[in-house]
């Protein structure tokens, strides 16, 4: 069957949509990882706690009356603020919990290494384009050295005669 499928084309073609869209991330992720790695953590942490708010309403009846009770929590969970008005009391709460959490912590600090890394990389750009500068400063210099000593050698030669 599997070379029925690939005798008409539908195998392959599938193969290489998914080998090209996995190419396209892996040259992404090498030529801006720190972006890369933000989206994902991103969309992950956008679904994490979504899911978290639903499943905590679901798994843990008890303590979450309704469905924003859940989103509520998820959400000042996963941004490490933890009011304390909604807190879970079961164990499978509590394994929700650390999953929302662990995932805030992450994004936090993915975020914060990515703005810290566009800093860093904006100061090296300056400092090079300041090399840049003090070479051109320093053959400027050279040239005015070199043209002071002309003026001179040739008021030598005006007063010598």
């Amino acid at each position: 069957m599997w070379q029925f499928l690939y005798i008409r084309g539908s195998m392959s073609n599938n193969t290489h949509v998914h080998h090209r869209t996995l190419r396209r991330w892996s040259d992404r992720f090498t030529d801006e990882p720190f972006k890369t790695a933000w989206l994902v953590l991103s969309v992950t942490t956008a679904t994490l706690t979504i899911a978290g708010g639903l499943a905590i309403r679901w798994l843990d009846q008890r303590d979450f009356h309704s469905v924003s009770q859940g989103m509520w929590w998820s959400i000042q969970t996963v941004t490490t603020v933890g009011y304390g008005d909604l807190v879970p009391t079961t164990a499978v709460g509590r394994i929700i919990a650390v999953a929302v959490m662990v995932t805030g912590i992450a994004f936090l600090t993915v975020t914060s290494a990515a703005v810290t890394n566009i800093f860093i990389e904006r100061a090296r750009r300056n400092r090079e384009g300041d090399k840049d500068v003090f070479v051109e400063i320093a053959n400027l210099n050279a040239q005015i050295t070199a043209l002071t000593d002309e003026v001179r050698a040739l008021r030598n030669e005006s007063s010598n005669e």
